[in-house]
């Protein structure tokens, strides 16, 4: 760091400082700079406690914590020399202890930090000020996953920059500012430096983290719907077998897609299908064989037979998808008031799903020879 000697036109160096040097403490000064001013972190943050150690079932007590303008909790550590190569576990372990705070419960932690330090305030005034908001019933903090951990340092090491930055990339916001002092005479200099994420990356860093975890939590409720599903199929089709053939042939042990399938009798590629799906369950006659051309003759042939096939299906909303810009086509039956997701109506989904293939079945059957002849 240089000083403008505006005399002389020359610029004079000012040496940088440690710690050590000016006989800076973590608690009694980092500590209290940083109290003073948050915003030499980088970012508007309001300061709801310091030296917080109100976690249950341990003596571990977190530097400071704060409020950033979206109403997530910062967690802040500091160090007055290099970070150690705990620090990263150290600061996670307190993010995932204030997870579970609630808003009512966070403003009290304020609450207690203003009466402690006789501060002449009033919590939820300062938070409402602060978020640009006019009432506290409207006030949501710390949602979901939305923690965040700032860590304050006069040096980092490879190790925790490594380990901060995968965390970042999975969706784990961290960020580290390293404190550069300077001393002039008896005149303290402090230059702050976000050194992660990298300002000029950091958009694009939040924007890789948030795709990150879209696609984790895709992959969760893939696997979770797909666990469901199975067990499903399991309780449907020896239920199904016990009033009907037409599944009898069916593997169903380990399916995980939303619908199964069995032949028609119609001519290959034509299916019928039992559907089950977060948002709907029913059942439908897929026409999918590999010829596009015949499937639409086999939708239009039916289409023809829409009246009598609609009215002996008269307790059911049957709808007609020909699909021109696909090769399939399909006659389907779905309900949205039902839920695979829904574990506790599954018997009830059963039975419905198991009333509605036979009828559905039943209405079709009578137009297989029609289909047949189809060329």
């Amino acid at each position: 760091m240089y000083k403008v000697n505006k005399g002389t036109k020359k610029l004079e160096r000012i040496s940088r400082a440690t710690f050590k040097e000016i006989e800076c403490k973590e608690r009694k000064d980092l500590q209290e700079w940083i109290v003073s001013e948050p915003s030499v972190l980088g970012e508007e943050l309001l300061i709801i406690q310091k030296e917080f150690d109100k976690f249950e079932n341990t003596n571990e007590r977190l530097d400071l914590l704060a409020i950033d303008k979206q109403g997530n909790l910062v967690v802040i550590e500091n160090k007055t020399d290099d970070t150690g190569r705990d620090v990263v576990w150290q600061a996670v372990k307190y993010a995932s202890y204030c997870s579970t705070l609630s808003t009512s419960e966070i403003r009290d932690i304020f609450s207690d930090y203003i009466q402690k330090y006789a501060i002449e305030l009033d919590a939820e005034k300062e938070i409402l000020e602060f978020l640009g908001m006019d009432s506290f019933d409207s006030v949501k903090l710390n949602e979901g996953n939305s923690q965040r951990i700032i860590l304050v340092a006069k040096e980092f090491r490879k190790e925790v920059l490594s380990a901060a930055q995968w965390l970042n990339n999975y969706g784990i916001a961290i960020s580290c500012v390293q404190i550069n002092l300077f001393k002039d005479g008896n005149e303290i200099y402090l230059d702050p430096e976000q050194i992660l994420p990298q300002k000029e990356t950091q958009d694009y860093t939040i924007k890789l983290a948030n795709k990150e975890k879209e696609i984790q939590n895709k992959k969760k409720t893939l696997l979770k719907s797909e666990a469901l599903r199975s067990r499903f199929w399991a309780l449907l089709i020896p239920l199904f077998n016990e009033k009907s053939n037409l599944y009898s042939a069916i593997t169903y042990e380990g399916r995980k897609d939303h619908w199964l399938g069995a032949a028609s009798g119609m001519g290959s590629g034509i299916h019928y299908n039992f559907l089950i799906c977060k948002d709907y369950c029913g059942v439908e006659l897929g026409i999918a064989s590999s010829d596009k051309e015949h499937n639409k003759k086999v939708f239009s042939c039916l289409l023809e037979r829409k009246a009598d096939i609609e009215k002996d299906l008269d307790k059911y909303k049957v709808v007609w998808e020909r699909l021109d810009e696909k090769d399939m086509s399909r006659i389907i039956v779905r309900n949205y008031s039902l839920s695979l997701y829904d574990e506790d109506s599954w018997n009830n989904i059963i039975d419905y799903l198991i009333e509605l293939m036979l009828s559905f079945e039943k209405a079709m059957k009578k137009h297989i020879t029609l289909i047949k002849n189809i060329r």
